[in-house]
């Protein structure tokens, strides 16, 4: 772990009470495109948006984020023995958020300026609805933390990386990172939805059939 630069990745998309069990099971495992393009709005409007960079992008974990500084050479982070190359379109506005006095300086205060963004993304997303007359449950859904923003970050590297392992494994500053782990995992999760999809039209149908009076 460690060595490596990241290349410039896919371009920035322009387009109940929480911690219970059934809320997790509820909330979403991937981030649709209107949650995508909702966070990097928010997070620019605040301030935030070299954070969001850091971890997805640049996939940082928080305490790294912490250690982190910029150097000519790129990002220079404890524990890697390179420096992290920086895309020139990113390097102000990271630059200037980890030399401002009050950035999060601990791990946990990265988790908590991510946890803040949450309030804003959801006006935004309610805001939407009220525009499409959509009756999404944001509130039970959105999950924004570490671990969504992670696995949104693998998604967006393999897809940029062509699947090609030795850039993911580069991207992702894991010698042993499988850009087919993330393949995989989507795939269950889309037979899964295709699954429960075509139960509900089966249902559907076999309802409408007894309506209308069809044998069984």
């Amino acid at each position: 772990m460690g060595e490596g630069t990241s290349a410039a990745w896919v371009g920035i998309s322009k387009h109940s009470s929480r911690g219970s069990d059934k809320d997790r099971h509820r909330q979403l495992a991937i981030l649709p495109p209107q949650v995508e393009d909702a966070l990097w709005q928010v997070a620019a409007a605040r301030g935030q948006l070299a954070l969001i960079l850091l971890l997805t992008k640049y996939y940082l974990r928080p305490e790294q984020i912490v250690s982190a500084r910029l150097d000519p050479d790129g990002l220079i982070v404890a524990g890697f023995d390179r420096p992290i190359g920086i895309d020139p379109a990113d390097n102000d506005v990271i630059g200037k958020w980890l030399s401002l006095k009050r950035r999060p300086r601990t791990a946990q205060a990265v988790r908590n300026a991510l946890s803040a963004l949450r309030s804003p993304v959801l006006s935004n997303l309610e805001a939407q609805n009220h525009l499409t007359d959509a009756s999404t449950d944001w509130q039970g859904l959105l999950d924004i933390g570490i671990v969504a923003l992670r696995r949104f970050a693998r998604e967006r590297h393999a897809e940029s990386s062509n699947y090609e392992e030795a850039v993911y494994c580069e991207l992702l500053h894991d010698e042993d990172a499988d850009p087919y782990d993330n393949f995989r995992w989507l795939s269950r999760t889309a037979r899964h939805t295709l699954a429960e999809a075509s139960r509900q039209v089966v249902a559907e149908i076999e309802l409408a059939k007894k309506r209308m009076g069809y044998p069984q």
